[in-house]
């Protein structure tokens, strides 16, 4: 294919991709609750209060039933929320936008990297698995950041292959590896595990010097072999200050970076550390089997996803073998990837996997155009493309037809969710206790970040009925779909007991004033009043 015809058939899938995703958007949210912790750290940027968000959020994270999440997430994907909450508030579509632009701009990530690395038609099947992938776009409709670092991260292994593995410039070779501590700074402030690719960077410079090393004894013993008194200048191995500092660029950037952001910004991400004490033996081997069926879900959109993804194991494999000297970047990093979350404790579904599915399927792609220019003839080469290529079509029709109909549900619906907290119900649950409960109450909530966003009341997640004496205010979410809360039976055994009164109610909220212990309803005593004044005296 003409270079100028793909160009055309990627600016078309891109636009595909990008009017899908936006006649997908909803003007709601399903009952997340780190959404609304993203949006609450975005707000007190907006606010200049990122340390009281963080003393605010550490009470509900320590006094739940267990830590719902962090402290605080890192600041990167709030620093980029911040700016369009302080333009139109608390406003989904709005919000949305950012993981809508940031996969457009892996795609167009996707153009600049791997064109090199894929022949037209193989590339163009590449870029359509992801451009009409239903679960990738549907994504977009999360305010998370995963989106955000697909993109980053991506960037940054097609950085690495072309500074470390290709030793090409970009700009200049010192500027290069800034610009590549830069990216690395902003894939860790996206997300945590983006120190895995300072990571990979390490172990492929150290790759990739060992394969000069090798490249320049060679040469020496052809050398020796024709008699020749030729050498390579200086000594193998050996690098000058210069050199020295080139590869050291972006470490110096990335510690600097985060050094200085730390001492502007209260803790981000590194809370996330906690969790590794949950560690296990037993945790190992569920997530070890769970993540190696996990990848399936890619294919979700096509019939017998399992079966589709078993079939492009030995081919991602054969593909990551043949392509070992070149893609050795990409292996470290799927690798990494994978014995992280292996042993985190953990589990949040394919989303952990975003990252490393670029290369996954880069690899099954290679594997198929080998085997098809492995052919002899010209007569074999067209009899297998067509025997690889028609799976992959009917796949993508698949993909397209379920997005599509997606999107075109969405719309039809004039994007309005039933259920979730902007739901009509859920909004007026909130506007009561907004205005009628006081500024320092604490109120119980299965999603306790997401109550103190919209309504600016302290809340926390308790799951058994004994400990309830200790707050304010019971709030129950009554549809299937609530959990990591008391059941409405020990709400309504409460209130019979005189511990609770029914104060509010609709079809999905029922809300509760808790009397505690050694107080009646309208003592506002109790061990918890000191804290409730300092929070009322914040937000005054």
């Amino acid at each position: 294919m003409r270079q100028r015809d793909i160009l055309l058939i990627f600016i078309l899938l891109l636009g595909i991709a990008g009017l899908l995703m936006y006649a997908g958007l909803t003007n709601g949210h399903g009952w997340g609750d780190d959404f609304a912790g993203y949006i609450a750290q975005a707000k007190s940027i907006t606010e200049a209060s990122p340390r009281s968000f963080v003393d605010d959020n550490r009470f509900t994270i320590e006094q739940s039933s267990y830590p719902i999440g962090p402290v605080a997430y890192p600041w990167g994907f709030p620093l980029i929320l911040a700016p369009l909450y302080a333009l139109f508030g608390l406003n989904p579509v709005a919000l949305k936008s950012v993981g809508l632009i940031s996969y457009l701009l892996f795609l167009v990530t996707l153009w600049c990297a791997w064109r090199r690395i894929h022949s037209g038609s193989w590339f163009l099947l590449l870029v359509a698995l992801f451009a009409l992938n239903p679960v990738l776009l549907g994504f977009s409709n999360e305010i998370m950041s995963d989106l955000p670092f697909l993109f980053v991260s991506t960037l940054c292994m097609a950085m690495i292959r072309a500074v470390v593995v290709e030793d090409r410039r970009i700009v200049s070779r010192f500027l290069d590896t800034v610009l590549l501590g830069a990216a690395i700074t902003s894939a860790f402030l996206l997300r945590t595990n983006g120190l895995l690719l300072l990571v990979t960077l390490g172990f492929s410079q150290l790759v990739s010097l060992r394969q000069k090393n090798t490249c320049r004894a060679q040469k020496d013993i052809a050398c020796e072999e024709h008699g020749s008194s030729a050498r390579p200048t200086g000594f193998p191995g050996s690098a000058s200050l210069n050199t020295l500092a080139v590869q050291l660029a972006p470490y110096v950037v990335f510690f600097s970076s985060i050094a200085i952001l730390g001492w502007i910004l209260p803790e981000g991400g590194t809370s996330h550390v906690s969790h590794l004490r949950n560690i296990s033996i037993w945790t190992i081997k569920r997530n070890l089997s769970y993540y190696l069926c996990l990848p399936s879900n890619f294919f979700s959109g096509a019939p017998y996803p399992m079966l589709i993804y078993g079939a492009t194991i030995p081919l991602a494999i054969a593909g990551a073998v043949r392509n070992r000297r070149s893609d050795f970047p990409a292996i470290i990093y799927v690798a990494l990837t994978l014995l992280l979350y292996v042993f985190w404790p953990s589990r949040q579904g394919i989303r952990f996997l975003f990252p490393i599915l670029p290369f996954y399927l880069s690899f099954v792609i290679s594997s198929l155009q080998g085997f098809c220019d492995a052919s002899s003839t010209v007569e074999q080469r067209r009899l297998r493309r067509v025997f690889c290529y028609i799976p992959l079509v009917l796949v993508l029709l698949c993909f397209g037809m379920k997005s599509s109909r997606a999107s075109y549900l969405n719309s039809s619906g004039n994007g309005q969710l039933a259920q979730g907290p902007f739901a009509p119900a859920s909004l007026e649950m909130f506007s009561f206790v907004k205005n009628q409960t006081e500024s320092g109450d604490v109120v119980v909530f299965f999603k306790p970040r997401l109550m103190r966003l919209m309504t600016g009341r302290q809340s926390v997640m308790i799951k058994r009925a004994e400990q309830l004496r200790r707050w304010d205010y019971l709030c129950l979410y009554l549809r299937r779909d609530g959990y990591n809360q008391v059941s409405e039976i020990h709400a309504d055994s409460l209130c019979e007991n005189g511990i609770a009164r029914l104060i509010f109610a609709n079809a999905d909220f029922k809300i509760y004033r808790l009397r505690k212990e050694g107080n009646d309803f309208n003592n506002k005593g109790g061990q918890h009043a000191d804290l409730r004044a300092s929070l009322a005296s914040r937000q005054d």
